[in-house]
C-alpha cells in the first residue's frame, strides 16, 4: 500500500511540473523564445521584432538604452566587431499575467565569441532577466522593458 501511494504521489509531482505554466504564460515564454533563437541564429531582424518601438533595456552596469533604433545600435554596431553565439540556455521561472502586462523572469546562460580586429573574447555569462511584456491593439505582445544581471562570467 505505501509503494502504490508513493507511486501516485510521484506521479502527481510529474503532472503538476509538466503544468507549471499556463496556456496564456507559455504564450509569454514562446515570444521570448524568439528571442533567443533569433541569437543563437544571429539574426537582428528576429531579435528586434518581439520588441516595441519605444521598449527599453537595462544592460548589467549600463545606463538604460530608450528605443528600438539605440537598441540596435547597441547590440548590432556598425564597427567591425563580430559576435558569435555558441549557445544560448534560456529556462523561465515565472511568468506573471496582470491584464495588459506579462512579467517574464528567466535564468540564462550566453556563452559567445566577441571579435573586432585582432582581439577575441570568448566567455559563457550566466544571469538572471526580467522582460515585461505589453499586450498590444491588436492582442499580441511585445518586450516593453528587459533588464538581466550577471550571476557568473567565466573566460573559455
Amino acid at each position: 500500500m505505501k509503494y502504490r501511494s508513493f507511486v501516485a504521489f510521484s506521479f502527481s509531482l510529474i503532472l503538476i511540473a509538466s503544468c507549471k505554466f499556463t496556456t496564456q504564460e507559455k504564450k509569454i515564454i514562446d515570444l521570448h523564445k524568439i528571442y533567443v533563437d533569433g541569437w543563437i541564429t544571429y539574426d537582428s531582424t528576429k531579435i528586434m521584432s518581439i520588441f516595441e518601438d519605444d521598449a527599453a533595456l537595462q544592460p548589467p552596469g549600463l545606463t538604460p538604452i530608450f528605443g528600438k533604433r539605440k537598441m540596435a545600435e547597441y547590440w548590432f554596431p556598425n564597427d567591425g566587431s563580430k559576435i558569435t553565439i555558441q549557445d544560448f540556455e534560456f529556462d523561465p521561472i515565472h511568468v506573471e499575467i496582470r491584464d495588459t502586462i506579462a512579467i517574464l523572469t528567466y535564468d540564462a546562460v550566453l556563452d559567445y565569441v566577441y571579435q573586432k580586429d585582432t582581439m577575441s573574447i570568448s566567455q559563457v555569462e550566466t544571469s538572471i532577466g526580467t522582460a515585461i511584456y505589453r499586450k498590444q491593439f491588436d492582442d499580441s505582445w511585445k518586450v516593453w522593458r528587459q533588464f538581466w544581471t550577471n550571476t557568473d562570467m567565466k573566460r573559455k
